[in-house]
């Protein structure tokens, strides 16, 4: 596993191997099945968070990196976090955030979503779509069940999960291998040759059933229901279409339009009239402050990293005001940086979630006892209780510049006393 310990190693994700196996105290129960492994309800070791504990059997026909991999490359409130990366002889464990409401399916079970309260949350599902097809990464797994909610609210955070047989593609390059769930699979992908457009086509299909309570497709058999896929073109003649509004059909009808190329892009989706002006939570936007973003630009690499590890921390209740002012701006981020493009502070606007994050949030929020030893004792590779030069060129993995020499940094090392007073100096700056 040693390629996996050099893929988690530049960002907040710890990895543990055999030698420092770990103890998740794992409930009996079963919470949920994975398309590669079995997940459980457990407890991080020392900082005792609850998490989704993933377990993988390393005797799988599968990539057992390919989750991880894919997990600590993204950054958006849409999708969830991993923690850490554990392995003992049998499996490897990967740590989650957990979201105690359970998945989209079991809101389904209860029937069609009001329009409003739907618009919220498909929002969010395709930003995450449209956010992982930016970083070139195809979901292939998209269905109600690998939609969390973070709240049983109408303003919920709904998260996407299971990136097990996620797949890079690179250069409109062709996918072939028929995976995921039959029933929200794309035409294209029955007949094995496809792109990430296949992930629209299931987001259509979840659109369906929201808006209807109903799927939109049925057959007596596996193969009828395959055959009814291929040739499907969407009906609104049925009495619970009667109340949805056409621009919420319009949207169905892009998104479950069997030529891919004729298909709407999440990106495109985003900008739907249906989900162009929708806000979740409290509505708010978020007021861009250039002042703060050229504070934060002129921190060096390591403040960077710490603030951002800080923040990465907090839960989303904890920064849900943020949370929400991100996604409900998230498109004027978008036309911002598009617009600064040619500006040479352009990397001012170019913000990821986790800095929009670490720029916006309060600072009693993230420098609690508990993030700070726990950003420590992560940083202190050697664990002799001081942070030294080389465990902070360890931690962020990239050449630090001599004028980005950690200011105060005694010879022998910085204890936890000084790591908190040079946390409490990056907000006085």
């Amino acid at each position: 596993m040693k390629d996996l310990e050099r893929m988690l190693k530049d960002k907040f994700v710890h990895f543990y191997p055999n030698s420092e196996r770990r103890n998740y105290r794992l409930r009996k129960e079963c919470i949920a099945e994975g398309s590669a492994g079995t997940i459980f309800l457990g407890t991080i070791p020392n900082i005792f968070r609850e998490a989704a504990i993933k377990i993988i059997p390393k005797q799988k026909n599968c990539n057992v990196s390919n989750e991880a991999e894919i997990l600590k490359r993204l950054d958006h409130p849409n999708i969830i976090k991993l923690y850490e990366v554990s392995e003992d002889f049998r499996n490897i464990y990967l740590a989650l955030e957990y979201c105690p409401e359970g998945d989209l399916y079991n809101r389904l079970l209860e029937g069609a979503i009001m329009e409003k309260d739907c618009a919220q949350l498909f929002k969010q599902m395709v930003s995450a779509i449209s956010y992982i097809h930016g970083q070139n990464i195809v979901h292939r797994d998209v269905k109600p069940e690998n939609f969390l909610l973070s709240s049983i609210s109408n303003n919920a955070i709904i998260k996407l999960v299971d990136f097990g047989i996620a797949s890079d593609y690179y250069n409109k390059n062709v996918l072939s291998a028929k995976v995921g769930s039959s029933y929200y699979m794309a035409p294209e992908v029955l007949q094995g040759s496809y792109n990430e457009k296949c992930d629209e086509w299931s987001l259509g299909v979840v659109l369906y059933m929201m808006l209807s309570g109903n799927p939109p497709y049925i057959g007596n058999s596996e193969d009828e229901m395959l055959n009814t896929i291929l040739n499907f073109s969407p009906s609104f003649e049925e009495e619970e279409w009667s109340l949805v509004s056409d621009s919420a059909k319009d949207l169905v009808r892009k998104l479950l339009t069997i030529s891919p190329s004729d298909r709407i892009s999440a990106k495109e989706a985003l900008n739907h009239p249906w989900l162009v002006d929708v806000k979740i939570g409290s509505q708010k936007v978020y007021n861009y402050d250039p002042f703060l973003v050229k504070n934060y630009q002129g921190l060096n690499n390591f403040e960077k990293y710490v603030l951002n590890y800080l923040s990465f921390l907090s839960s989303d209740i904890e920064i849900k005001d943020q949370i929400e002012q991100f996604i409900n701006s998230e498109h004027q981020i978008k036309q911002r940086a598009e617009h600064a493009e040619s500006s040479p502070h352009f990397e001012d606007f170019n913000l990821s979630f986790i800095e929009f994050i670490a720029i916006s949030v309060d600072k009693h929020i993230v420098t609690t006892q508990e993030k700070l030893h726990e950003v420590f004792n992560y940083i202190d590779r050697s664990k002799k209780g001081k942070i030294a030069l080389l465990d902070i060129i360890e931690a962020i993995d990239r050449n630090i510049a001599h004028d980005d020499f950690i200011e105060g940094l005694e010879s022998d090392g910085m204890d936890f006393q000084q790591f908190a007073c040079f946390v409490e100096n990056i907000f006085s700056k």
